[in-house]
């Protein structure tokens, strides 16, 4: 039987990765004729086009190194082994777990829609350069990932393409809206689309993530947090537009939930919020945000999400994977923020010009970036023309 292995950090309630794991299984089933895959998840997930994954590793293993010897079998077993998840090349212990997993793979080894660093030392990048060369093939999702694999290794098979998740623009809505596929996590208030309403837009977006708030530095975090609810505050008094609050991360200490409900807390009670947990469905979070005028977003998933519902997105950059996704997509500079230097007024003036006169969009067309996303699949024996009828 032809069977993929799908390794990365799955299972983890991340609805960016959720994203990552469709578009690489769909992927897999499409292009390279899998009719199985089994998926490096710690937990059991259920997603349109899977239906219900099992975990194939633990979170508290029964003995050390249990989940690498599970790891190690899926290897041996599956022909495809696709590594995805995002960035995930940044230690020199888990790129080098990861090259034995090429080593132990008899089929064909791929890197698809990954970034690369930044590395934490020079051990690191030495065996991020071993990697490089045993893939058969790697997609890189930005620039500056395609330049560092380039100054690593000029054999390695490297493709400059795109986040994977722009190919969820291409599955047929029927499959990536089986709820009864994708069911919500626990105690989630699912997020229900009103096609009736997609072109009454409405409301504001914020999707943030917990980074000084995993490194201790509460400080900061609350300074941003306040800087927010001033912002949305004045934004409503002025438009009279709600406030959306996305969980993209459901993880019960390392999630979006306890940054959200502080934020919540912090704006004056007249002002409408409505808050959505995480949502395990990233097609619903998409169809959610065709309904809102705006997105702040702090999370990249949620940048890559609202650029697909052509919903005008404002970039609160912590990391160089925003700025370099707010560069490839071709937004407008002044939607870029620092996250850690957040310069209050301008945000205010940009949302206020923005929903007054109209934001302007990103100038990549998502049927380019479709075409580049389709590139992960190392599909250049293949006519553009049939790749881009799978739907018809």
């Amino acid at each position: 039987m032809n069977k993929a292995f799908l390794f990365g950090y799955y299972g983890m309630h991340n609805a960016g990765d959720n994203a990552l794991l469709l578009a690489s299984a769909w992927g897999a089933k499409r292009y390279f004729q899998a009719e199985q895959v089994t998926v490096n998840a710690c937990h059991e997930l259920k997603l349109p086009l899977l239906g219900s994954i099992p975990s194939l590793i633990n979170e508290h293993q029964d003995f050390p190194g249990q989940n690498r010897l599970l790891q190690y079998r899926a290897a041996w077993q599956n022909k495809h082994l696709i590594f995805g998840g995002g960035s995930v090349f940044h230690c020199a212990r888990d790129i080098q777990h990861m090259r034995h997993l090429c080593r132990i793979n008899q089929g064909r080894n791929s890197a698809l829609g990954v970034g690369l660093g930044p590395f934490k030392n020079t051990a690191a990048e030495k065996e991020c350069k071993k990697f490089l060369e045993q893939c058969d093939f790697v997609g890189v999702r930005d620039q500056q990932s395609y330049e560092i694999a380039k100054s690593l290794s000029a054999n390695a098979n490297v493709e400059l393409t795109f986040d994977l998740a722009a190919i969820l623009s291409e599955i047929p809505k029927a499959q990536l809206h089986r709820c009864s596929e994708a069911q919500a996590t626990p105690g989630d208030n699912s997020i229900v689309v009103n096609t009736s309403q997609k072109d009454k837009r409405r409301g504001i977006a914020v999707a943030l993530c917990p980074v000084e708030r995993l490194g201790g530095d509460y400080a900061a975090e609350t300074y941003r947090l306040k800087a927010l609810a001033r912002s949305l505050a004045l934004i409503h008094a002025l438009t009279g537009e709600p406030i959306y609050l996305f969980d993209f991360n459901g993880h019960p200490t390392l999630g979006d939930s306890a940054v959200h409900k502080q934020l919540k807390n912090l704006i004056p009670q007249g002002v409408p919020v409505i808050y959505y947990y995480y949502q395990s469905n990233p097609a619903l979070i998409i169809e959610k945000f065709k309904q809102m005028r705006v997105v702040l977003a702090m999370r990249l998933h949620a940048a890559v999400f609202s650029y697909l519902a052509e919903t005008p997105c404002i970039n609160l950059s912590y990391h160089s994977k925003c700025d370099g996704w707010h560069q490839q997509v071709k937004a407008p500079a002044r939607y870029r923020f620092d996250a850690f230097k957040l310069n209050e007024m301008r945000l205010q003036k940009e949302l206020i010009d923005g929903l007054e006169y109209g934001f302007d969009g990103a100038q990549l067309a998502i049927s380019d970036a479709l075409r580049a996303s389709l590139k992960n699949f190392d599909l250049r024996s293949i006519a553009m023309e049939d790749l881009l009828c799978v739907n018809h």
